[in-house]
């Protein structure tokens, strides 16, 4: 039951953060400054950012879904997409740091 419990909670926590940052890299995306209010969302506002990841966390797990299984399965597709997104986006970081480094 433990492994089903994983298994179906993972990709519903990593919807929540990556909603969040996708949120977040589309409201800053053309920042040139980090004295513009858009900046001072992204640097600052902690506890309103807490607050919907919480709020987000419990839509997941508590809101009942009629169609949950085409839903979860969804999720996973999604969560599988934006961690191999993800992993290519640290590469390419660090290619790109070990070559400015040398």
């Amino acid at each position: 039951m433990k492994d089903v419990i994983i298994f179906v909670g993972n990709p519903k926590v990593s919807f929540c953060f990556a909603s969040l940052f996708a949120a977040l890299c589309l409201l800053t995306m053309g920042v040139t400054s980090d004295r513009g209010a858009r900046a001072a969302i992204h640097n600052g506002f902690w506890l309103p950012k807490a607050l919907l990841v919480a709020a987000l966390l419990v839509a997941a797990f508590v809101v009942p879904v009629s169609h949950a299984a085409q839903l979860h399965t969804a999720w996973i597709y999604a969560c599988l997409a934006g961690n191999w997104a993800f992993v290519l986006l640290q590469l390419v970081c660090i290619i790109d740091f070990s070559d400015a480094v040398r």
